[in-house]
């Protein structure tokens, strides 16, 4: 089900003003990669021949083990969208809109096999801020991982927005529509916003680490819009557009060796 609900409001009876609201859910895209999961995987043996008869491994692997939850659920948006909008003189229109979006059902990876006696803690001083970070790193050769695709409330997307516009009809031979839009996106930085899906185990010991939350990197705070059109003399037609937008947050990283890695 895929329920959505608007309420119009003309507050004055004159056709000046106008009031919206509206609550919509929908769901969103699955995957393709996701379909194409195959359960009769096969082990996989690489194999350096130098001459005929002699077969020496050189890259082994196993087939890829995975469950998906039997009740697993479509991931979707609930959205909220609510507008004020006034008619200035016979031309001009002000809009006033705010947009809120939740994204709900993300699937997760969690591991069956998990055990935490294959992993081991250590200790790292991050460069950028001097503190102390707690680590553990999966032992080699330890308990192969058995991926579990599940949903998870703990996997969070938020989009808000407060827009603001300035409509001019086409009237003298012009219109234009300008457009400015201040947003904020947060979340779990595991997620992914097309896919939504989890990249990260949620039940290893780093998850606080893996799924922090806070302002994604797809954040972009200010927007602005320009759209006209021009019809002039001669039979000539200009239009033009415009959309400049701040740049994406920062993100810091840095790399630290594991023990056994180096």
């Amino acid at each position: 089900m895929e329920p959505r609900i608007a309420l119009g409001i003309d507050p004055f009876g004159d056709g000046t003003t106008g009031i919206k609201l509206s609550w919509s859910k929908y769901a969103t895209m699955m995957w393709t990669w996701f379909y194409s999961l195959n359960p009769n995987g096969q082990d996989m043996t690489l194999y350096y021949i130098p001459a005929p008869g002699v077969f020496i491994p050189i890259y082994q692997s196993q087939a890829y083990e995975f469950e998906v939850d039997s009740d697993l659920r479509r991931p979707y948006v609930q959205e909220i969208f609510f507008s004020v909008d006034r008619t200035i003189g016979k031309d001009f229109m002000i809009k006033l809109s705010y947009v809120d979006r939740n994204f709900k059902d993300f699937v997760v990876t969690n591991d069956l096999n998990y055990n935490p006696a294959d992993f081991v803690p250590y200790s790292v001083t991050s460069p950028l801020t001097g503190e102390t970070i707690n680590l553990h790193y999966k032992i080699p050769g330890s308990t192969n991982s058995f991926d579990y695709y599940t949903n998870d409330s703990r996997e969070k997307r938020h989009y808000r927005a407060f827009i603001v516009e300035v409509i001019k009809r086409l009237s003298n031979n012009y219109q234009f529509r300008l457009n400015y839009t201040w947003s904020r996106l947060t979340g779990t930085n595991s997620s992914t916003s097309a896919m939504m899906s989890a990249n990260a185990y949620w039940n290893w010991p780093d998850a606080e680490y893996n799924n922090v939350d806070g302002i994604l990197s797809g954040d972009r705070t200010h927007v602005i819009k320009f759209s006209g059109i021009w019809y002039a003399p001669l039979g000539f037609v200009l239009s033009a557009n415009y959309t400049g937008a701040s740049g994406y947050p920062w993100t810091a990283y840095f790399r630290t060796p594991a023990p056994p890695y180096g």
